[in-house]
Parts: structure tokens; sequence; C-alpha cells
């Protein structure tokens, strides 16, 4: 999905966020997950530039779960995680996030997976970019 940037294009661009789910054994992606089972999500991004590593800060993470219906939203980071810095080096910068989610976190049902991805200045200020992946629609079954 797209991220927006206020700088020109060729000073910091940010390709489009991809990323993949799955169940801990289970197949890559199934829309259907255990509730009894761990799962994961595979995110990735990279930025180039002219500038990119000028560019100080953090990125600020996020997964959420979106009840489709009537029920629970889950916003998952762990907040010990969720905070990627940016990395000062020549471009083009890869930037991973592989959030791991355990068995029972997610009660069953059907949700929606959105993935944001935000900068927050070196001040804490957010900044000006921000970007997410929208996933599809996933159904939480109990075994």
């Amino acid at each position: 999905m797209p991220f927006e940037t206020p700088l020109p294009t060729g000073f910091f661009d940010v390709s489009d966020i991809t990323a993949n789910f799955h169940e801990e054994g289970g197949v890559v992606p199934s829309t259907v997950l255990r509730t009894n089972q761990r799962w994961h999500v595979d995110v990735h991004w990279d930025t180039s530039g002219a500038i990119t590593g000028w560019i100080a800060g953090n990125w600020d993470i996020h997964v959420y779960l979106e009840s489709m219906g009537p029920g629970v939203d889950y916003d998952l980071t762990d907040p010990n995680e969720h905070v990627i810095p940016l990395t000062p080096r020549v471009s083009p910068i890869p930037y991973d996030y592989h959030p791991d989610f355990d068995a029972g976190i997610v009660t069953a049902g059907v949700y929606k997976l959105v993935f944001t991805v935000r900068y927050v200045e070196p001040s804490g200020n957010p900044g000006e970019m921000a970007g997410y992946w929208e996933g599809p629609i996933l159904q939480f079954i109990n075994p």
C-alpha cells in the first residue's frame, strides 16, 4: 500500500509495504487460523533516495485486527518491540518487522488485518510520513 511523505520523489522514497502472515506450522498465507496456535506476520519496506541516510527518528509500528461486525478490536503491538530506528546509511535501506503472536490472544471471529507504520521525529513528535498495509479478512476458529 502507499506510503505518504512530503518530500519530492528521489529525496526520500518509501516502497510499498508488503506483508505475509501464517500460522505456526501452517500454510502461508491461510486466512483461517486456529486460536490455539501461534501465528506470525512478516512485513517489509525499503527507503531510498538522496537524503535517506540523513533522516533521524523512528518508525512506530502497529498491527491491528479490526472486528468485522460485533466484537473486540485488537492492537497487537508489543510495547517493547514496536519502535524501529531509522538506519543512517546509503540507500536503499531495507526494513523488516516480524511480530509473533501467542495462541489464545485473539478470540474466535472474523477480523481485518491492518499494519501501520508512521514516522516519529527525534523529538518524539509524529512526523509527516506514514503508510499502511491493509491485509485480508482473517477468520480465527476454535479447533
